[in-house]
């Protein structure tokens, strides 16, 4: 569904959801084995986005897909997260996005807002681990 262009707006927001190595909620036996994950990266490292909302998608989905977790059990190879990080660089992806696959880090607002698919309502807002 995802390996060229046009690909429907939900094609990458349904990957980046099941695939995510880091879970917006439910237990950790959730989140889908590495080697699954992996494939989906190969299959997506040649796609070529036609304009700027696919390729912010598509970037996005990389990103949750080789964001490390601090987990060894759930996060993916360094070659399948230097793949994606060669190509969240020559894309020119958000410094934070970047920071997310070279190191563990939380979600900003707006992420969380594209891992929900809309935005939490006015005042509402996740609870972090170490509040």
């Amino acid at each position: 569904m995802c390996r060229r262009s046009p690909t429907p707006p939900h094609g990458f927001f349904a990957l980046t959801r099941l695939g995510a190595r880091v879970l917006l909620y439910g237990p950790l036996n959730g989140v889908l084995h590495p080697q699954v994950v992996q494939k989906w990266i190969d299959a997506l490292l040649a796609f070529e986005p036609a304009h700027q909302s696919e390729r912010m998608a598509w970037t996005f989905c990389l990103t949750q897909l080789a964001r490390r977790s601090g987990q060894r059990a759930i996060d993916i190879d360094d070659s399948h997260r230097l793949h994606a990080l060669n190509i969240l660089h020559a894309q020119k992806a958000p410094s934070h996005w970047i920071r997310m696959v070279e190191d563990v880090l939380e979600l900003e607002a707006d992420e969380q807002s594209q891992m929900f698919g809309e935005a939490l309502p006015i005042g509402l807002r996740l609870k972090r681990s170490e509040e």
